[in-house]
């Protein structure tokens, strides 16, 4: 799973975008070296782990299942397809064409890396790697009667080209990784239209067994057929090229013993019923009720009825809440990052201090809603209804306001940075010292707006109504400003502002 490097917010240090991508290419296509012989390879163990599900051949109810999430069918190294419930659910996918197995995807929890995004402590593209830091496609094979076939791990090509560019390293790593395998490998010559990376061409291929399982390794670096490192069309200016190469890293793991008790053990496996958690079913219908602290990550509480209850400090971290009733409830502090809430009811509801980092809020009722001190970088509030909302020092970086309605909202020092917000309406709203760098308010209404001292450098003011706002103080130097209608507008102490901006006397 990708996600954008996140960078914190000041008044003082505006100068980048908090989408700003990672590094790029690395441009020279240098082969790197493969590590040095030595004492068995150790990575971070701090966080899940793929070998967690070793040994191979266990039946899915002895598998781990502690911080390994969103389950669903795989595409052989793909993205996601249908999502799962969990192992037992493995029939669901249809036999993969290569080993026969039944392919699940997962990935490794990440509740942890998305808090430490809301508070600007990590710039982590993607929690799910092996050997420490690459990052992977990975997945557990099943076979019919429910057994662990196999795993396979495939690199991300969803990343930087920076990191992509290196996957095909991982190959060394894996080479020496397994104890009691050793690996016969095999560099194939390249096919029509496959030529170096700078100096390198890898297509590596391996296999090694042992005693119960079947190993097969390869890797590949190189430009295919149409991709060079400098564009083609203009060759007299050589301009490089970026992420036109090819580089990946696929193992898989295959299971070739003998299951004991093999027979029983299946006839178990297929009279299996899962129990829901009961907290998830208790929250579907519980106003009013305490839920402090509970833990509901990723439960399904669609249209689940929790008006006024106490959920201060929940989890609900990529949870589905859309549609829930959630009026008056008290939220203070909850993990919502990456919950789904559109056309929730918040109606009156307290979110102060809780995490909404990238949750997806269109069409929500949060109308007088707490959102004081709230972390929501790059959260959709699309058509939310916020008016007479608490909004105070609130982070909306990167969100989107597209449509939405905050007439008469409070947000004194909100930041509100390279976000989008066309033709949401910020009639009679409250807005001294926010921070609204680099935001497109195209079509945005500021009417009667207070607006003192707040940042408005590099945003898109196209056909925005400031009429009769109060701008005392507030700067504009880069403001994108056609159409802007500042009639009737205090505009004292404000610097910056294009001539062509300025009404006619």
């Amino acid at each position: 799973m990708i996600v954008a490097r996140a960078r914190g917010f000041a008044a003082a240090a505006l100068s980048v975008a908090v989408l700003a991508l990672g590094p790029g290419f690395l441009a020279s296509g240098a082969a790197q070296s493969p590590p040095a012989a030595g004492g068995p390879i150790t990575f971070d163990l701090g966080r899940p782990d793929i070998w967690d599900l070793l040994p191979l051949g266990q039946p899915f109810t002895e598998l781990a299942t502690e911080g390994l999430v969103n389950l669903a069918c795989g595409t052989a190294g793909g993205p996601p397809s249908l999502p799962l419930s969990g192992w037992w659910d493995y029939s669901k996918c249809p036999p993969d064409d290569e080993t026969g197995l039944h392919e699940i995807y997962f990935e490794y929890e990440n509740i942890n890396l998305y808090i430490g995004l809301a508070h600007y402590e990590t710039n982590a593209t993607t929690f799910t790697v092996v050997a420490g830091d690459f990052p992977a496609v990975v997945s557990a094979l099943f076979t019919d009667d429910g057994f662990l076939g196999g795993l396979r791990i495939v690199t991300d090509n969803d990343v930087a080209d920076g990191e992509r560019s290196r996957a095909y390293t991982l190959l060394y790593y894996l080479l020496s990784f397994f104890p009691g395998a050793t690996f016969d490998c095999v560099d194939e010559d390249p096919e029509e239209g496959q030529t170096p990376v700078g100096p390198a061409f890898v297509k590596s291929r391996c296999v090694a067994m042992t005693a119960d399982t079947a190993y097969s390794l390869e890797a590949d670096f190189f430009r295919r057929a149409g991709e060079a490192g400098f564009n083609q069309r203009v060759p007299d200016r050589q301009i490089r090229t970026e992420g036109q190469f090819w580089s990946q890293t696929r193992l898989e793991q295959i299971f070739v013993g003998t299951i004991p008790d093999r027979e029983a053990r299946a006839a178990e496996l297929a009279a299996f019923v899962p129990i829901p958690d009961p907290v998830a079913v208790r929250a579907m219908d519980c106003p009013g009720c305490d839920l402090r602290g509970a833990n509901l990550a990723r439960a399904n509480l669609a249209g689940a009825n929790l008006a006024g209850a106490n959920l201060a400090g929940a989890i609900f971290h990529e949870a589905n809440l859309a549609g829930a009733n959630l009026s008056g409830a008290d939220l203070t502090g909850a993990n919502l990052n990456r919950a789904i809430l559109v056309s929730t009811d918040l109606t009156g509801a307290n979110l102060a201090g809780a995490l909404l980092y990238g949750a997806r809020l269109s069409g929500v009722m949060a109308e007088g809603a707490d959102f004081r001190l709230t972390k929501m970088q790059t959260a959709d509030f699309t058509s939310a209804r916020l008016s007479g909302a608490n909004l105070t020092q609130a982070d909306l970086s990167g969100a989107t306001l597209n449509g939405a309605d905050l007439h008469g909202a409070d947000l004194r020092g909100v930041g509100i940075i390279a976000a989008r917000a066309q033709r949401a309406n910020f009639e009679g709203a409250l807005l001294d010292d926010a921070i609204l760098y680099q935001t497109a308010f195209t079509g945005a209404v500021f009417v009667d707006a207070i607006m003192n001292r707040v940042d408005l450098r590099s945003a898109n003011l196209q056909n925005a109504d400031f009429t009769n706002a109060i701008l005392t103080g507030s700067a504009f130097w880069g403001v994108i400003v056609s159409g802007i209608n500042l009639t009737g507008a205090n505009l004292e102490g404000v610097t910056d502002l294009p001539r062509t901006a300025l009404p006619a006397d």
